[in-house]
């Protein structure tokens, strides 16, 4: 913003300049037309970059730049992680399925380890459930 100011402040004083050194006559126009579309210029120049990204997330404006926070998005997907796992477990253990052990081991691949024989039944709930929180991610489920 102060960069933004500054700059105005400077074609202004160009302007002026500009006004008191040239003669009087054609050229004196045509140099005032174009310091005006400067000036112009200048000050609509933020509100055109904030139509010209080209680029979508969350984003925050520091320093005259626009950068975007890829550490808290990746706080987020963890924070995500962390609830669908605590959630999981809960539903499960309510349906008399005891887990031992679930953990997001890679990107986009969850493992489950039950402490519980397998049914088709209990494999189905198993399935539903995982399916609900965990839609696009590959799962291994290991049984007792």
């Amino acid at each position: 913003m102060g960069a933004w100011v500054i700059s105005i402040c400077g074609i202004a004083v160009l302007a002026v300049l500009c006004d008191v050194i040239l003669p009087d006559g054609n050229t004196r126009k045509y140099i005032k037309t174009v310091v005006g579309i400067v000036i112009t210029l200048v000050i609509v120049q933020p509100i055109i970059s904030l139509f010209t990204s080209s680029e979508s997330g969350n984003w925050i404006q520091s320093g005259g730049k626009i950068e975007i926070q890829q550490s808290y998005l990746n706080h987020i997907s963890q924070r995500q992680e962390t609830v669908a796992i605590d959630n999981v477990k809960r539903i499960l253990n309510d349906s008399n399925i005891q887990v031992d052990n679930i953990s997001v081991v890679d990107e986009k691949i969850v493992e489950l380890r039950l402490d519980a024989e397998q049914t088709s039944e209990k494999e189905k709930t198993v399935n539903q459930v995982l399916n609900r929180y965990f839609p696009n991610y590959k799962i291994i489920i290991i049984w007792k």
